[in-house]
């Protein structure tokens, strides 16, 4: 089927974007002379006559018509996509400045939330706990609560117990 389209649209464009080319497509019903009349020569010249190119003429001509109409429909087509894009386009952003303008007015009427939460309270190293893990947790409390880094070996010591508590001293 492309193939046919790709012939007819060959077809076209060479016959009808050179005007030069139309008249090759009217039947002239006077024998072509060469100016050398042979004797038998009205039967050659009479049997080389080319038949009537109407029909084929008649077929281009509404193909052509066709490609026309189809093309102005497509066209038509497309100038309705692009507007129904603007228009999407057009709602997507008043749709985006609501949604800023809601958010706006929340923010402004929301109160800003102070953080109260209290650290965590630090209990004894108990004989199951993980040292690693307490360790942890330790440097996120302390770092929570806002302790110089030198201060924490004296408040962590005495946290540990067991094996822990010995490699500490």
């Amino acid at each position: 089927m492309r193939a046919t389209f790709d012939s007819l649209h060959f077809l076209y464009y060479s016959v009808f974007a050179d005007p030069c080319l139309l008249p090759s497509l009217t039947y002239n019903p006077e024998p072509h002379h060469t100016g050398a009349e042979n004797p038998g020569g009205k039967k050659i010249a009479a049997a080389m006559q080319t038949p009537p190119a109407t029909p084929f003429a008649d077929i281009i001509t509404s193909l052509a018509g066709l490609h026309q109409e189809q093309h102005q429909q497509l066209l038509a087509i497309k100038e309705e996509q692009d507007q129904r894009f603007a228009a999407l386009l057009r709602g997507q952003q008043e749709d985006r400045e609501l949604f800023r303008s809601w958010i706006d007015r929340e923010v402004r009427a929301t109160p800003p939330v102070k953080e109260t939460s209290t650290p965590l309270p630090l209990n004894k190293m108990g004989p199951q706990d993980d040292p690693e893990a307490f360790i942890d947790l330790f440097e996120r409390s302390a770092e929570d609560r806002g302790w110089p880094t030198q201060d924490w070996p004296m408040r962590l010591i005495p946290l540990l117990s067991g094996e822990a508590q010995v490699a500490a001293h």
